[in-house]
């Protein structure tokens, strides 16, 4: 009896399991729609500025500010993400995870140049909010990439 309870509790929790991975995956793919929309928000109204150098000039700092997000996103989950896990004999919690997302973001913010994140702030109204989208993203698809 014992060992079919044991059997059932292992089954669900394979199936539990199974269930989150796809939900998961289905929320990335929603965030991905949305931050494509914003993406293409921007680079729209970017394209509404009439002066060239400046519109190339926005361009690549919302360019950078991508590419930035990118990489801090990747080293934090070569670092900072494997040592919380290893360290948590008692697992992870969401607080752990957020506290690396706020990482990240002070990470990529002192890597942006003041004129940069003035330049970004002409297109984007709320650039920590965009960073947090964007780092929620890459997540996802680094982790569809593992699958």
């Amino acid at each position: 009896m014992l060992i079919m309870n044991q059997q059932i509790q292992e089954a669900l929790n394979v199936l539990l399991t199974t269930v989150i991975t796809g939900v998961i995956g289905v929320i990335g793919a929603l965030i991905s729609v949305y931050l494509n929309k914003l993406k293409d928000k921007a680079i729209a109204s970017t394209n509404a500025i009439k002066d060239d150098s400046t519109k190339k000039l926005v361009q690549n700092a919302i360019n950078r500010l991508n590419e930035l997000v990118f990489t801090n996103v990747r080293s934090a989950q070569e670092t900072l993400v494997k040592e919380i896990i290893q360290n948590a004999e008692d697992g992870y919690s969401k607080e752990d995870l957020l506290a690396v997302k706020d990482i990240v973001r002070e990470n990529i913010l002192k890597q942006l140049s003041q004129d940069s994140k003035d330049l970004i702030a002409t297109e984007i109204a709320n650039i920590d909010s965009y960073i947090d989208e964007k780092i929620e993203v890459v997540l996802a698809e680094i982790k569809s990439q593992i699958k």
